[in-house]
């Protein structure tokens, strides 16, 4: 499970005014192997949680998770990503 926090100057943003929060999962040799919402827990905060059969079926290598915001009040998405290796 992968925690994503969404914040504007350090405060929770507001979940009334997110639009989305997506989240990719890319395999080592870059695939989109999953797309989907992250689930909101609290204001500012949501997660993804990746299923066992979904990284026990990505090869060794260098992989990549990535988060997508996109606020109702923004004009601009952000975007966040990391590595992890399987």
């Amino acid at each position: 499970t992968y925690d994503i926090f969404v914040d504007f100057e350090g405060e929770p943003y507001p979940a009334d005014d997110i639009m989305m929060v997506k989240y990719l999962v890319f395999d080592a040799t870059g695939e989109l192997v999953e797309a989907a919402e992250a689930e909101l827990v609290e204001d500012g905060y949501y997660t993804a949680t990746l299923s066992a059969d979904l990284t026990g079926g990505l090869e060794a290598g260098s992989n990549q998770f990535a988060a997508i915001a996109v606020s109702k009040r923004a004009l601009v998405p952000v975007l966040e990503t990391l590595q992890f290796v399987t």
